[in-house]
């Protein structure tokens, strides 16, 4: 991306910020969500943008309803803001919704990724930050900001605050930054001149990059456990796939350290593949470019951006499921 690129990106986000501000002063109750089982970045742009809504008074929530499946390390930064932040599950919102409430969207644009998906017809109004590629599955917003150029949407929420003149403390800026570590792990083409503008904003905001390296650290247990994932991989001239063990059960955080791993080898497309439960089997990609990562993975139900997707299916055969991908890889191959 040249700086001519990312200057009229940014333009558009600033834009975007005035109508984000605009559209909150005219709502009642202003509620926030992201993509189910949310990771860093997710739970760090919500933060931020219920901060924003917070300091318009605004009564604001964050509809979750995965608090006891996600990454625990994510539950603890949500744990730690129960007396910040309200966050409430659908069954709530349902009982306390209104007539003009609006829905703020981060991390995801997929209305099969948000827990509330059987409730978006109730919101006046539906806002999406954002940086994953849109495709059949995209909520209809009334406003969004999606680039798929940006790093991270902690990163996009960041440049928000810095372009609002909103103060944050040292966990919002910790949070932060462990969201756009997080989503530039493996894959760092697409960090700009504004990615580390906004990592040295949130440095002189006294995040502390020892706290967020405790957020990225492993027991020796789950360490063997994705690379011994890892030393089953299976490479071609094009690709590099590992494919888990039906007695083994992975996280999706799991599936993607051993993706950005497989980053390391010189292959377009890197995919890990395992079960999450009994009766799901997830993929975790990672592509060079030359593959269109995304595209790949909205075969199999999920999405993301050109260099990083991911997918769950409901499967019980995770042969098949490796069997599907590799035809599918050849056909984009063939295409390219």
């Amino acid at each position: 991306m040249t700086n001519e690129e990312l200057n009229i990106i940014l333009k558009r986000l600033k834009e975007f910020t005035y109508i984000l501000i605009k559209q909150i002063k005219e709502s009642k109750e202003i509620f926030i969500t992201t993509h189910k089982n949310p990771d860093f970045d997710a739970i760090s742009s919500a933060l931020a943008v219920a901060l924003i809504s917070k300091q318009l008074k605004k009564d604001t929530y964050i509809i979750n309803d995965d608090h006891n499946l996600m990454d625990p390390k994510v539950k603890t930064i949500i744990d730690a803001n129960l007396n910040e932040f309200n966050f409430i599950t659908t069954d709530i919102y349902n009982n306390i919704k209104s007539e003009n409430d609006i829905l703020i969207i981060t991390d995801t644009n997929k209305k099969s990724m948000v827990s509330c998906k059987d409730y978006l017809s109730n919101f006046k109004k539906i806002i999406i930050i954002d940086h994953h590629l849109e495709n059949q599955d995209s909520i209809k917003a009334d406003y969004k900001f999606i680039n798929t150029n940006l790093s991270s949407t902690a990163e996009i929420v960041t440049t928000i605050l810095n372009y609002l003149k909103i103060e944050y403390n040292k966990d919002i800026a910790n949070y932060l930054l462990s969201g756009i570590i997080l989503d530039n792990l493996g894959n760092s083409s697409k960090a700009s001149r504004n990615t580390f503008f906004i990592v040295s904003q949130l440095m002189d905001k006294d995040a502390d990059l020892n706290y967020v390296n405790t957020l990225f650290e492993e027991n020796f247990e789950n360490d063997r456990k994705v690379h011994d994932l890892i030393d089953i991989t299976e490479f071609t001239d094009t690709s590099a796939i590992c494919c888990g063990k039906k007695e083994i059960i992975y996280t999706k955080e799991d599936l993607a350290k051993a993706a950005n791993y497989l980053t390391k080898f010189k292959h377009d497309f890197n995919c890990a593949i395992g079960y999450v439960d009994k009766e799901h089997i997830g993929l975790s990609s990672r592509s060079n470019g030359k593959i269109n990562a995304s595209k790949v993975m909205e075969l199999f139900g999920g999405g993301g951006d050109l260099n990083r997707a991911a997918a769950q299916i409901k499967e019980n055969d995770i042969k098949k499921v490796k069997e599907d991908l590799v035809k599918v890889l050849k056909l984009q191959i063939n295409t390219n």
